[in-house]
């Protein structure tokens, strides 16, 4: 999928369509290259660098959050997955949302550590502006991690947890939000 306001890195696809064609993963992951307003794009595709990981792996790559993020555009999904799944009606993190249960879905994913998309971040952006009805949107899509993933990634899972009530106590709009998220945070230990 393709933002209307981001890029694709010239060159990029002439590669990546033929990995595809060939080795025919459900999907095909890569981290994103962020450009900021006022930065000067320094971005060019550096070649396809694509290894096949296992199912354990890219979970914990996306759990992790550094290579990999719950970012839909500029990823690459088969049609059968795809069909397998719905979007919520969400006004953002519904990519947050469907990935936990892509990843437990897929078979094959190839991850290649060169970004081939270039994301703009702009401020006063949809995922900029946080608030209350967002932060219910991401505990609701943070919930999917638990629901899809093993007990085993618990502990990776609360790092999301502790990261929202870390960032948005204060915002979470009701205090039943608030009893679950540390709810979540404290099924850590008895793990």
């Amino acid at each position: 999928m393709i933002d209307g306001d981001n890029q694709i890195l010239p060159g990029s696809l002439k590669d990546i369509i033929p990995y595809l064609m060939d080795n025919k993963p459900d999907i095909f992951l890569s981290p994103l290259n962020e450009l900021y307003e006022g930065q000067i794009n320094n971005y060019s595709w550096k070649g396809i660098d694509a290894r096949q990981l296992t199912q354990d792996k890219v979970i914990k790559k996306f759990l992790i959050h550094c290579e990999l993020q719950a970012h839909f555009t500029g990823q690459f999904f088969s049609k059968e997955i795809i069909q397998e799944i719905s979007f919520p009606e969400f006004i953002c993190y519904e990519d947050a949302w469907v990935f936990p249960l892509l990843l437990k879905l897929s078979k094959t994913v190839s991850y290649s550590s060169s970004g081939h998309y270039l994301y703009h971040k702009r401020k006063g952006s949809l995922s900029e502006q946080i608030t209350s009805e967002k932060i219910s949107l991401l505990i609701e899509a943070t919930e999917q991690m638990n629901v899809n993933f093993e007990r085993n990634y618990l502990s990776l899972i609360s790092c999301h947890w502790i990261n929202i009530l870390h960032k948005y106590e204060q915002k979470i709009k009701s205090i039943e939000e608030v009893k679950k998220v540390k709810r979540a945070i404290r099924t850590v230990g008895q793990v």
